[in-house]
């Protein structure tokens, strides 16, 4: 697992994956033995990585390519590349079908249908800058992006729209 950058489990499938960076691959192993059981290959600079398991897939986020790799859990294969148009960086799921990533360099934030591979929504974060880091709360339907100038952006799920910053100062 060469520059290991992320890693999701599959715990319904029993299956674990690596995002690495070293070699634009995703290894897949057992949780049970922890052997690696293949490698799939992903996109330049695999970063964030993420399960989804109502489509049973896995999505990898490339920084470099400024794409998602989505890998279908079951089987192992590669399903789709989707650009993003920029470059991706830590994703959550509602667990439900969809999938939201910041996307650094252009502060946005995007949604993805897993099941159909697609990008359904984007949404600039105003004053948000280079956001990184990505936290949801399912129960109320808000996600909480750390953006690089000491804020962190709220984002309404439901009515895709930005609710606000607020500071938290240094190192996002």
């Amino acid at each position: 697992t060469p520059r290991v950058h992320g890693i999701a489990v599959a715990a319904d499938l029993g299956k674990g994956y690596t995002s690495n960076g070293g070699n634009n691959t995703v290894s897949v192993f057992d949780l049970k033995t922890l052997k690696a059981t293949g490698t799939v290959p992903g996109g330049m600079n695999p970063d964030a990585i993420i399960y989804e398991p109502k489509s049973h897939r896995v999505l990898s986020f490339n920084g470099n390519s400024k794409d998602v790799t989505i890998i279908d859990a079951k089987t192992d294969k590669v399903v789709a590349t989707v650009p993003v148009g920029g470059k991706p960086e830590l994703a959550q799921t509602d667990a439900k079908g969809m999938v939201w990533v910041n996307i650094e360099d252009t502060a946005e934030l995007i949604e993805i249908d897993a099941a159909k591979a697609t990008v359904t929504r984007r949404l600039k974060m105003a004053g948000c800058e280079d956001p990184t880091g990505l936290a949801i709360d399912r129960k109320k339907g808000r996600l909480f992006a750390a953006c690089s100038n000491k804020l962190a952006a709220v984002v309404d799920i439901k009515g895709w729209k930005l609710l606000g910053t607020a500071p938290t100062g240094a190192g996002s």
